[in-house]
């Protein structure tokens, strides 16, 4: 991997988002494909150390060209997202969304 690619992969761990546990990676990608600097994205499950039959959501994300982004503008972005989508799709279900 060439150091510019390098420099545009932000690994943003769903655990600083304080996303819950049952976020998906599949979730979490088609969420951060809504931001307006996002390139490309890929989500992975990762044991969590405490209990490593759970696991917590890790992205990656890569920006588009010409861009200039920080994790943690990621970070404030997400966290209010996540809960918008969390309560839209409680809402449009009636049960909770998992």
């Amino acid at each position: 991997m060439t150091n510019a690619i390098r420099s545009q992969l932000f690994p943003t761990c769903a655990k600083c988002l304080c996303i819950p546990q049952k976020a998906y990676p599949r979730e979490i990608e088609d969420m951060f494909y809504e931001h307006p600097k996002v390139k490309m994205v890929a989500a992975i499950g990762v044991p969590r150390e405490d209990e490593p039959s759970n696991e917590f959501v890790k992205a990656f994300i890569g920006l588009k060209d010409e861009v200039k982004a920080t994790p943690d503008e990621f970070i404030e972005w997400a966290r209010g997202r996540w809960r918008a989508i969390r309560d839209s799709k409680k809402s449009n279900s009636g049960t909770h969304y998992r």
